[in-house]
């Protein structure tokens, strides 16, 4: 079986793409790392990332006519997994992705990260908080009142109506698809996210002087940052000698975990009901780990993730991490426990069989 693993999202298809090698499947990832976190592990660039604003040749070369030559080439696929609906920029989106989709085979998308079906299950409120509280980046671009967004609008329901099978990757992803009932049928349940733990040194949770916590702001209002920040504040003043507290701005992937290497505790988010592949890299190194784990989603992921539950309130971030500080001679232990979840539920071979089973199961490949 040959696959096709288009775009990438922190990490998620660099993973993938590992556990199916390791389970004899012929796979090929086509992205661009993420933007800005420069995730390494793919076969090929969608395009140039070189940008060259007084050049108007080489601009269109590297964000139009490149692009297009390089997605002749990724054909021949028996199974395309698409990140998002959104691949390209905005200009060769459209056309592009559904070029690829069309010149391969069976089409399975992945839910992860923003689109136009999570922003619809956001204003049917199915949730009781969500990253768009905050961050109002989606309603600027599915905002049906402006007719600027309504072709991005009719292609994303386009795209993601033609695809024969979705996968979620975090329960908000599951929630928000299954809530409505033509995507229902062919939504699976969430396949949790791989991370290749061969790859992750597990390093024991020794908390020296100071209690080391860390939060990495990605994009620090869909993180809940303003919260966080706040909570951290009160922590400071409550206990200065006994926390040492990091805030760092967005970083690329191998900065962010040199930084993480050096903390005991990694606050990842509040503003969402599930954790991310940020939480998983910091749990398979051993991290405390602070981050979404709303009692909804054990039940659904079928496990009791070991991640310290914080929501979009202050006040019980900061009780959350008096916790932690009132206990610490069992961080070694908590770090330990995260490290187990990772290898169990989240190890990248195990994911990658999931992935092969969901695409066998529809009977299509």
């Amino acid at each position: 079986m040959k696959v096709l693993l288009l775009g990438e999202f922190s990490g998620l298809y660099r993973y993938l793409k590992e556990g199916l090698l390791k389970i004899g499947v012929d796979v090929f990832l086509a992205a661009n790392g993420d933007s800005w976190k420069k995730i390494d592990g793919a076969d090929t660039s969608l395009y140039s990332v070189n940008r060259d604003k007084w050049n108007i040749y080489k601009t269109m070369k590297n964000y139009i006519i490149e692009p297009y030559q390089k997605a002749k080439k990724l054909s021949g696929y028996d199974v395309v997994q698409v990140i998002n609906p959104s691949i390209y920029n905005r200009l060769i989106n459209k056309n592009l992705t559904e070029q690829v989709v069309e010149q391969n085979g069976f089409f399975s998308l992945s839910s992860a990260g923003d689109d136009y079906v999570i922003w619809k299950a956001y204003k049917k409120r199915i949730f009781d908080y969500y990253v768009y509280d905050l961050d109002h980046t989606a309603q600027k671009l599915y905002d049906e009142r402006n007719v600027f967004n309504l072709s991005r609008i009719k292609y994303q329901k386009r795209l993601i109506s033609k695809a024969e099978l979705i996968i979620p990757c975090c329960y908000e992803y599951y929630k928000s698809y299954t809530s409505f009932p033509k995507l229902k049928e062919k939504t699976v349940k969430t396949i949790p996210l791989p991370i290749n733990c061969d790859e992750i040194d597990y390093r024991e949770n020794i908390v020296n002087n100071k209690i080391v916590i860390f939060h990495g702001i990605n994009r620090e209002l869909a993180k809940g940052t303003p919260f966080i920040r706040e909570a951290l504040e009160v922590i400071s003043n409550k206990y200065p000698n006994d926390v040492e507290v990091i805030i760092n701005k967005r970083m690329p992937f191998q900065e962010y975990l040199e930084v993480m290497h050096k903390t005991n505790v990694v606050i990842d988010q509040c503003m969402g009901y599930s954790y991310g592949m940020n939480s998983c890299v910091a749990m398979a190194e051993g991290k405390v780990v602070m981050a979404g784990n709303h009692p909804e989603i054990q039940g659904e992921l079928g496990m009791v993730p070991p991640v310290v539950w914080i929501k979009p309130d202050v006040k019980h971030i900061v009780s959350q991490l008096e916790m932690i500080i009132e206990n610490r001679n069992s961080i070694s232990e908590m770090g330990y426990k995260s490290r187990q979840h990772v290898e169990k539920h989240h190890d990248h071979i195990k994911v990658a069989s999931q992935y092969l089973e969901a695409w066998k199961s529809t009977g299509k490949i």
